[in-house]
C-alpha cells in the first residue's frame, strides 16, 4: 500500500458516527463504553458516518481514561492504576512527557516535513536506543502543553505535510493523543502518523482505529531471542506482525522501517525482509543503514561499531532479490 498523505484526516471523520448513545459518557461504566466504542468500530468500518451523530471520538477518549486504571494500551498489558500514579513498564503516569515539538525535516519523503512531537517514555528498552536520554530520564521534560502544542500548529499550519507522535514511542499515550485530535481546530488537516514501536495492544489498536491515518512502525528485529537480549520485550514478533495487519485493515498508510544492526544481518535483518515480501510486499519500506552505536550499545560486543560496506551489500542483494519496494534507495 503506497504511504498517502490525505488532505481531509480520518479523525474528522470519526466525530460523526451513525449510531446514538443512550446517556451521557459521564454516566457510562468501562463496559457500556468498551461497547458503544465497538457500535462505533463496526459503523465505522461500514462506512457509516452522519453529519450530526455521536462523536466518536469522545467516546474513544472517555474510554481510555477509564483504561488508565487498569493500563493495556501495550503488549506488557501491566494492569497498573497510572491515573493514581502507578507505574508499569513505560514508568508513565496520567502526564505525557513532551521532550520537543517542532518542524522536523528528517522523514521520509512521503512524511516530512512533518510536525513533530517527541514523546518521552517507551514500551522497549533497546540496548541501542539513539535518544535514550529524552525517552528514559525525562524528569526535564514537561507535562504536554496541549494549548501550547495546538497554537504553534496553528502558527505553523501550511508549512508541515503531517503531524508526526514519535518518541520514545507513543503507545503510552493515547490518552493525550486522542484528547489532542478532539481539540485540535478543523483548518489543521494534516494527516496523523504514529510513529511507533509496533506494540499496540488489540485494544490500543482498536483506539486508534479512524484516528490514525499513516502507521509508520520499526520492525526491529526477526526473532524473539534477539528482541528480547537487545530491548527486553517479550512476544516481540508476535506483536509487530499483529500491529501490522490490523493498520493494513484500518486501511491506513504504512511504512515500515527496519534499522539494519551489525552482527544481526542472518538473525534479524534477513528474518524481517522475507517476512515482509511474503505478507506485507504491498507496504512501503525503509531499510536504514545509519546505525551508529549509543547508549549501552557502545560498551556492548557486537553492537560497539557501525556497519561494514560488506553487511550494506549484502543488505542490497536481499532488497533485490526479495523484490521489495523502498521509499528511498539504500
Amino acid at each position: 500500500m503506497p504511504v498517502q498523505t490525505q488532505h481531509k484526516p480520518r479523525r474528522a471523520l470519526s466525530r460523526q458516527i451513525g449510531f446514538d448513545l443512550p446517556a451521557s459518557l459521564s454516566e457510562l461504566s468501562l463496559a457500556a463504553l468498551r461497547h458503544w466504542h465497538q457500535q462505533g468500530l463496526d459503523a465505522w468500518r461500514a462506512g457509516q458516518t452522519t453529519s450530526g451523530r455521536t462523536d466518536w471520538l469522545a467516546i474513544k477518549l472517555a474510554l481510555t481514561r477509564h483504561l488508565l486504571q487498569q493500563c493495556n494500551f501495550c503488549v506488557h498489558n501491566c494492569r497498573v492504576d497510572r491515573s493514581r500514579g502507578q507505574f508499569g513498564y513505560c514508568r508513565l503516569g496520567s502526564a505525557s512527557p513532551l521532550a520537543g515539538s517542532y518542524l522536523h525535516h528528517g522523514e521520509e519523503p512521503p512524511i516530512r516535513p512533518t510536525w513533530a512531537l517527541f514523546f518521552s517514555g517507551c514500551t522497549m528498552h533497546c540496548s541501542y536506543c539513539h535518544n535514550w536520554r529524552e525517552t528514559f530520564h525525562f524528569d526535564a521534560s514537561e507535562a504536554f502543553p496541549m494549548q501550547t502544542v495546538i497554537e504553534d500548529l496553528q502558527q505553523a499550519n501550511g508549512q508541515y505535510k503531517t503531524l508526526s507522535l514519535i518518541g520514545g514511542t507513543p503507545e503510552p499515550h493515547l490518552h493525550t493523543i486522542l484528547e489532542l485530535a478532539r481539540q485540535l481546530p478543523a483548518e489543521i488537516t494534516a494527516p496523523l502518523v504514529l510513529n511507533h514501536n509496533a506494540t499496540l495492544s488489540a485494544e490500543g489498536l482498536d483506539l486508534m482505529a479512524g484516528v490514525v491515518d499513516i502507521y509508520l512502525p520499526d520492525f526491529k528485529h526477526g526473532n524473539n531471542a534477539c528482541a528480547w537480549q537487545l530491548t527486553k520485550i517479550q512476544g516481540y514478533t508476535e506483536s509487530v506482525l499483529a500491529n501490522l495487519r490490523a493498520a493494513r485493515e484500518q486501511r491506513a498508510g504504512v511504512l515500515v522501517r527496519h534499522l539494519v544492526l551489525p552482527g544481526h544481518l542472518d538473525c534479524c535483518t534477513r528474518p524481517t525482509l522475507e517476512q515482509l515480501a511474503e505478507e506485507f510486499k504491498d507496504l512501503a519500506l525503509n531499510v536504514m543503514f545509519q546505525y551508529r552505536p549509543m547508549y549501552k550499545a557502545e560498551q556492548q560486543a557486537g553492537l560497539n561499531r557501525q556497519l561494514q560496506a560488506a553487511e550494506r551489500e549484502t543488505v542490497r542483494q536481499w532488497v533485490s532479490e526479495l523484490k521489495l519496494s523502498l521509499v528511498t534507495p539504500i
